[in-house]
């Protein structure tokens, strides 16, 4: 199975019911769709309340605003003084690498803004202006690596990005947030792009976020790459999404 990106790939997985394909094609128009094998296979199709489904199916209800909605609901566009960059707090800072996700979750804040019809990668004039805003700042001593998912990047992009961080003294930590290693774990790229940024990240002190599902297992390739991170002194930290069903 690849990653189904159309409401007819789907409903062809027997994912969502044919008859809903209309509702579903006016979300997809409008917010983007991805579902990989690694979570089509935890959620029960025969279960219209399955939490995961609820979580990556697209639903009729995602076109229903309210005028009191945002299209930026936490504010990351008052906070942005350049591509890129959410500087909320003094000491820390976001660094939206790309605006690519390997899912794409019915609950996101940045939904107006990711996927292909998105606000898509930085530029490199872009990039190199992000960085030089964090370099020119020096009580910043955290900075968070996010999106999209910055593990969707190439290896190559991924380590310049790491590289230069490393350079800039006043930068302590460096944060991935993805949901990669457990939504699309077979993906080579990050055991490959992890060795060749060790050295940066482990001086730098790398924490690495997961957004995992509750009844998720790690598998044997997602247990060997965690384990060779934590070898080489790289954090992993884990937000978990609750399983439990919302009160009627």
């Amino acid at each position: 199975m690849t990653t189904l990106r159309t409401p007819r790939a789907l409903a062809d997985a027997g994912l969502v019911a044919p008859e809903r394909l209309p509702a579903l094609e006016a979300v997809a128009a409008r917010y983007a769709v991805a579902v990989t094998p690694a979570l089509a296979e935890l959620i029960d199709a025969a279960d219209p309340g399955d939490p995961i489904g609820l979580q990556l199916l697209p639903q009729g209800a995602e076109l229903d605003v309210q005028p009191v909605e945002r299209a930026d609901p936490i504010g990351d566009d008052a906070h942005s003084p350049v591509a890129g960059i959410v500087h909320r707090y003094p000491d820390r800072a976001l660094l939206k690498v790309t605006h690519t996700c390997a899912v794409y979750c019915r609950f996101c804040f940045r939904r107006e803004t990711v996927g292909p019809a998105g606000a898509g990668a930085l530029s490199p004039a872009e990039l190199d202006a992000a960085l030089a805003y964090i370099a020119g700042r020096p009580e910043i001593w955290e900075v968070i690596l996010t999106g999209g998912d910055p593990l969707i990047l190439s290896p190559r992009r991924l380590r310049e990005v790491v590289r230069t961080l490393g350079t800039i003294e006043h930068v302590k930590i460096i944060r991935v947030h993805t949901r990669v290693p457990v939504a699309a774990p077979e993906r080579k790229k990050i055991s490959r792009a992890t060795p060749r940024c060790r050295s940066v990240l482990a001086r730098c002190g790398q924490r690495r976020g997961h957004h995992v599902e509750s009844r998720w297992s790690p598998g044997d390739k997602s247990r060997r790459q965690q384990k060779g991170r934590r070898e080489a002194g790289l954090l992993n930290d884990r937000d978990a999404l609750s399983r439990s069903r919302p009160p009627p």
